[in-house]
């Protein structure tokens, strides 16, 4: 995957990989979303966030301050990796990348149940065969 951002003065397309905390992305409708990122300027903004909040339809985002502790289907002002721009064009800070980011967060969870499911499986022939 790759992500226009702005760097050097002006745009350019990397790979999503190479995003950094601080830089600014730009998107447009039909973009999948890089990483987490704080929107600070848009027109019209719209993502499908069903693989996050289960929500199927469009969620309406904007630009206003949220209060700490919000839950994640609350923060209109954020975007999320893996998501999906809808409708409309946005610019925005990324705040997270990889594993940091609230997908990232749930494959690690994954991950640490599969990693406890296999040693309790070791654990358990252990006990059953001696």
């Amino acid at each position: 995957h790759t992500a226009r951002v702005e760097r050097d003065g002006g745009v350019i397309q990397i790979d999503s990989s190479q995003l950094v905390p601080g830089d600014v992305i730009l998107l447009k409708s039909g973009d999948k979303v890089p990483a987490d990122a704080r929107l600070f300027e848009m027109i019209d903004l719209q993502t499908v966030e069903a693989s996050l909040t289960g929500e199927s339809t469009p969620i309406k985002k904007n630009i206003k301050k949220i209060e700490i502790g919000s839950q994640l289907a609350d923060r209109k002002n954020m975007i999320y990796m893996g998501t999906m721009v809808s409708r409309g064009k946005a610019k925005a800070v990324v705040v997270a990348t990889g594993t940091k980011t609230e997908i990232g967060k749930i494959s690690v969870l994954i991950e640490e149940a599969k990693e406890i499911k296999r040693l309790y499986r070791i654990n358990y022939l252990i006990l059953v065969n001696g």
